[in-house]
């Protein structure tokens, strides 16, 4: 019996495709999904990742939607992280955490500390 779902684990710097990766590093890490979408007969790729952000890694689309793309059994790429409007909406994006840090005199731990707790945070909603 297949899997539901398959878990690929890797740093955001080659999941979205970042220049600080060798060419060799996506075409290795785009190879190991082409070969497990194959092998369990993967349907949905989905990113956990906000596309908006892309941005902030120099990209237009991860390694993961090249994948989907070049396959004609993927049904659908997304991203699930959520995007910079739903951040703002819950008062977890970059400026409001900053305004945070501001307006409470945040140390740097502290404010290291803050930043890990939204992130866990966003990973729940």
């Amino acid at each position: 019996m297949k899997p539901s779902i398959v878990i690929v684990g890797t740093e955001h710097r080659l999941q979205a495709g970042h220049a600080e990766c060798s060419d060799d590093q996506h075409k290795g890490f785009r190879d190991l999904l082409d070969k497990i979408c194959k092998k369990y007969g993967v349907k949905h790729i989905a990113a956990e990742m906000s596309e908006d952000l892309l941005i902030d890694f120099g990209t237009t689309g991860t390694n993961g939607k090249q994948v989907a793309k070049s396959l004609k059994d993927i049904r659908k790429n997304s991203y699930v992280d959520l995007s910079a409007q739903e951040r703002a909406q819950f008062r977890i994006d970059r400026v409001s955490l900053n305004r945070t840090r501001t307006s409470a005199q945040l140390t740097a731990p502290q404010f290291a500390a803050l930043e890990r707790l939204a992130e866990e945070l966003r990973e729940c909603i």
